[in-house]
């Protein structure tokens, strides 16, 4: 249970609320 996982899932879910920013 590597630490990496939690920071690519909270990265990954920068990039969502990014995205979905940009999209509105």
């Amino acid at each position: 249970h590597p630490p990496n996982i939690q920071i690519m899932r909270t990265f990954f879910q920068e990039m969502m609320v990014l995205n979905f920013r940009v999209k509105q």
